[in-house]
This record gives structure tokens, C-alpha cells and sequence, in this order.
């Protein structure tokens, strides 16, 4: 079966009922003289219709020695009611995991072929959002510059001195054909960001993770005015942001902020995001012991509690718990390979809390005391914790765990694959998760 089996499968059975509906509508003889009126005048073509049909009355044919004429034309039809029948289609997890997995795939095949222009009449990327019933009406593109330097670039190309560079594709905005036939979906727009090629700009802006700093860089600055752009245009509402990878905590930093600091609360859907820290192996590898590290994990975060009142003023403490609390009414959708590093400490934060919390009135107070903050965020100064949310609906994969130093040498790491959300054979386990209530 192709990739794209269950929208093809949507979109035959469109199809197909569409006529069944219209059947249904008109007495046997008319459906025959429906068929009669609309099909070539063949004895041959009569006959195994006939043949098809033996309930329907037997039509008299000619002989070839005997002159052909025209077929009468029977009762007149009943006129059917005109324009396009919404169908229903079951928008459940299965059908965005899939749908908007291949969007954000979309924008990797039109930046590869940027990058290797193809000769092919038909370019295959196109029917990666034309066949889920999506259009792309806006392609953005970025120098991944800052402001003075886009500004002296570009009067340096006035002078002549540089020639204008092609700027790379990172972000797509797909719109909900209006003129399909089936009822469209809660999120019209869709905003999809790719994330890391082997490119110097992608590695510069991965390097912002661990720091917290990816709110500093252009191409948060970027999406984050194409998705106000469309949020004043279409309405949050009908506003869906998704991405990869770096496109997933780019997606994730921007839909946190705008419902933090504004209120503006966005669906999001995060495929492998870049958890800060990554890459390496936690304490839970190291330790085995489960009662052990549920020790190590109590005493760590009761530090963290202990190190924010010494370090932190109670003015800054009572801005960021404000700001976890308004949180609680948004939440993301997290796709998470349990054994991909590179995201896997998303699923350890809510489930070292969630364990915690069960460890009696002590544990679920430390919890409640630490979940708002960050090590690093206590380090360094103007950073932004984007991976702390208090709720989530957590898609997870359960995944092979592989030797991590092995994994982080192949750029093509598999657990970490897009392409791994719309195999047929994966298996999803899918639950809403709630920190707590203050």
C-alpha cells in the first residue's frame, strides 16, 4: 500500500458514496435510462449491461444485417440537486499524525530541490499537499541574518560587489482547498516548518538550544511574523502550527510565547523536538535501579527548588510561575520516539514528574515547586525554558533504543526519521498529561 493509503482511501470512498447517494434517489427504470442516455449507442456495450443487471428488463438487440437506430430515450430523469455534497471525515489523531507529518515533508522536498534542481516535467513534491487536499499559498524564505546585515548585503548587491544568493526554504503555509467535497478540517491554515539539513545556517540555530536562546535568532523572528500575519488574517482558530525536529522547537517556542504573552493560543503539532538537553545519556541510562533513581530524581529536583530561592528574586519567581499557570489552558500535541535522544527528554519530564507526584503530599509539592523551572534558565540570564509546559497530549513511540554515540555519527538517524509517523506498522500510544493544578 502507498504511502498515502488512508487519504486515498478517503478520498475513493468520496467518491463512491457521492453516486450511491444519487442512486438511491431514482426508481430502477430510471437509473436505467440515466445509464441508457449517457452510454454510446452499442448493442455489444446494452447487452453486457444486461447481462450485469439481470433483474432489469431484457432490451431487444439488432442484427447486423438489419439497420442501426437510434435508442429511444425512456421516462425523463429526475433532476438531481446540483453543487458539491459535504462528506464527513473523521479528523482523529491517525489522520493528523499523518496528514501534517507529510506537509512538513513537503517543505524538506522543496528545499532539496532547491538545492538539486530536478528536469522532471511533474515534480513529485507537489503531491505531497496537492493529494491531502491542501495548497500551498506561501512559501517563506530566509537570509538567516540580522537586520544590519541583510541591509549592508543588499547595498552591496546595489553596488554590484555581490551577487544575490538564492535564500533557503524553511517554512510553508498550506490552505484547506475551499472546493473539496469534504467537510474541512478544525485547522484551515497550516504553517510547516522543516527542520535540520547538513547546513552551517541549520547547525548555528541548533546550537541555541541547549542555551535557551532560539528566541534570539532570525528565524524565530521570522515565523513568528508570518504566524501573527496569519493569525490577523484568518483568526487563531483556523491557525495550525507543526514542524520537525529544530521546525518543532522553533513551532513550540512560538506558539508558547504567543500564549504567554498574549494570550493567543494556537494548535500545535511537534514532531521530534529538540529537547535541550539531548544528545547525551541522562541518569535514568546510567541508573537501572528504578527505586534508586526515583531517589536521585526527588533530591535532584528538591536542588532545583532550593537553588531558584537562592538565586532567583521572589519578584522574577512569581513571573515565571504566572506564566506556567496561564499555560495550562494550552496544549501542544508532542510526538515523541522514546528512543531518539535528540527528543526523548520531553516524555522523561512529565514522567518524572507524574512518578514523583505519586510519591506521597512531599514528592507532589516538590514537583509542583520545580516543574516551572530550568537549571540552565537559573544560569544564564535572559534564556527562555520554551520545553516547559504543564500540559500535553503525548504522542508516544516506543522505538529501539540504540547506542547513542553510534547514532549521533549518521545524520540519517532512524528514530529520529519523519517519515517514521505515517509507516502503517507504528505503534502510537496517545494520552493527555497534566503536571498539576495550582
Amino acid at each position: 500500500m502507498s504511502v498515502a493509503s488512508p487519504l486515498f482511501l478517503c478520498q475513493n470512498f468520496r467518491i463512491h458514496n457521492t453516486s450511491t447517494q444519487s442512486d438511491r434517489k431514482l426508481s430502477p427504470s430510471h437509473r436505467d435510462s440515466l445509464w441508457l442516455e449517457s452510454a454510446p449507442a452499442s448493442p455489444k456495450l446494452i447487452e453486457t449491461f444486461r447481462r450485469q443487471s439481470p433483474n432489469r428488463p431484457p432490451h431487444k438487440t439488432t442484427s447486423p444485417d438489419e439497420k442501426s437506430t437510434a435508442i429511444p430515450v425512456l421516462k425523463p430523469v429526475e433532476k438531481l440537486p446540483t453543487g458539491p455534497q459535504l462528506l464527513p471525515i473523521d479528523y482523529d489523531e491517525t489522520y493528523h499524525r499523518v496528514t501534517l507529518a507529510k506537509l512538513i515533508k513537503g517543505i524538506y522536498e522543496l528545499e532539496h530541490r532547491r538545492l538539486a534542481p530536478t528536469t522532471k516535467k511533474i515534480s513529485p513534491v507537489r503531491l505531497w499537499w496537492e493529494s491531502l487536499n491542501f495548497e500551498l499559498v506561501r512559501l517563506q524564505v530566509y537570509d538567516d541574518e540580522g537586520e544590519e546585515d541583510q541591509q549592508q548585503r543588499k547595498a552591496k548587491i546595489r553596488d554590484g560587489e555581490e551577487e544575490e544568493e538564492e535564500k533557503s526554504i524553511n517554512l510553508g503555509v498550506f490552505r484547506w482547498k475551499p472546493t473539496s467535497a469534504v467537510n474541512p478540517p478544525p485547522q484551515k491554515i497550516v504553517i510547516a516548518i522543516r527542520g535540520t539539513l547538513p547546513r552551517i545556517d541549520d547547525g548555528w540555530h541548533n546550537m541555541h538550544i541547549p542555551f535557551q536562546r532560539l528566541h534570539e535568532t532570525p528565524r524565530y523572528k521570522e515565523i513568528m511574523r508570518v504566524v501573527k500575519s496569519a493569525i490577523a488574517t484568518h483568526g487563531s482558530r483556523d491557525i495550525c502550527i507543526v514542524g520537525h525536529s529544530l521546525g518543532a522547537a522553533l513551532g513550540l517556542l512560538v506558539a508558547r510565547t504567543l500564549a504567554v504573552e498574549e494570550n493567543t493560543k494556537i494548535e500545535a503539532h511537534l514532531f521530534n523536538p529538540v529537547y535541550p538537553y539531548t544528545w547525551l545519556p541522562g541518569p535514568q541510562e546510567l541508573i537501572e535501579d528504578e527505586l534508586l533513581w526515583g531517589t536521585v530524581r526527588g533530591i535532584r529536583y528538591a536542588a532545583v527548588v532550593g537553588l531558584t530561592h537562592l538565586v532567583v528574586s521572589a519578584e522574577i519567581r512569581e513571573r515565571i510561575e504566572a506564566e506556567y499557570i496561564r499555560l495550562q489552558d494550552w496544549t501542544p500535541h508532542l510526538y515523541i520516539n522514546k528512543g531518539d535522544p535528540i527528543c526523548r527528554g520531553y516524555w522523561e519530564y512529565f514522567h518524572n514528574h507524574e512518578r514523583l507526584a505519586r510519591q506521597g503530599s512531599l514528592g507532589a509539592r516538590v514537583s509542583s515547586m520545580a516543574a516551572p523551572y530550568s537549571t540552565r534558565g537559573l544560569i544564564f540570564q535572559g534564556s527562555k525554558p520554551s520545553h516547559l509546559v504543564p500540559s500535553a497530549v503525548l504522542h508516544v513511540s516506543p522505538g529501539e533504543r540504540e547506542d547513542y554515540w553510534s547514532d549521533l555519527s549518521d545524520y540519517q538517524y532512524v528514530n529520529h526519521n519523519l517519515k517514521n509517523w505515517w509507516k502503517e506498522d507504528i505503534q502510537v500510544e496517545s494520552r493527555h498529561v497534566r503536571l498539576f493544578s495550582w
